[in-house]
């Protein structure tokens, strides 16, 4: 287990996207796995920048959830390549 040394706050740069898909690329990463929602928005777009595979593990329901959080999930589970969650919902 690895975590990103350069993400500092949760306010979403787009530039650290490809700061974090050089470094997936870097440390020679095969599959990246995130388990919550701010790390799925950035976990999702590097690992397809770096053209290795993601996983997603959710455990709240999208309806549970503020309507921009929700789109933001909906995007990061589009992106995924597996999505695990511990609910139908």
């Amino acid at each position: 287990v690895h975590l990103a040394p350069f993400y500092r706050s949760r306010r979403i740069n787009p530039f650290n996207f490809g700061r974090f898909a050089r470094w997936l690329r870097e440390q020679d990463f095969v599959l990246v796995h995130s388990q919550n929602h701010h790390a799925h928005i950035f976990a999702t777009r590097a690992a397809r920048k770096a053209g290795i595979a993601s996983v997603v593990h959710q455990q709240k329901t999208l309806e549970a959830m503020p309507w921009r959080r929700r789109g933001q999930l909906h995007g990061s589970l589009n992106r995924a390549d597996r999505v695990l969650a511990l609910s139908p919902e």
